[in-house]
């Protein structure tokens, strides 16, 4: 799959948008792993973890690598990109 974002594309992520609530499937989200912020898609949520893959599953380090993520790694919802 070609990937949504490129490198050097820059996002607004909305962080609050999960003070109440949880990531859902589908949604692209930014995550502070292994002290990098991530861009990511939600593929699962189970309890207080978050699967998160890569939409260029080839060449993504993601969840298949580093495993559930807690959702307080997640900084927010991604809402807007530009380059």
């Amino acid at each position: 799959m070609i990937p949504t974002y490129k490198n050097g594309t820059g996002v607004i992520c909305y962080k609050w948008a999960y003070l109440k609530g949880k990531p859902k499937k589908k949604e692209i989200v930014v995550a502070k792993v292994g002290g990098k912020n991530l861009i990511k898609r939600v593929t699962n949520v189970d309890g207080d973890k978050v699967f998160l893959v890569g939409d260029n599953q080839n060449q993504s380090t993601d969840s298949r690598a580093f495993g559930w993520v807690n959702s307080w790694q997640i900084i927010g919802k991604v809402i807007y990109s530009f380059s």
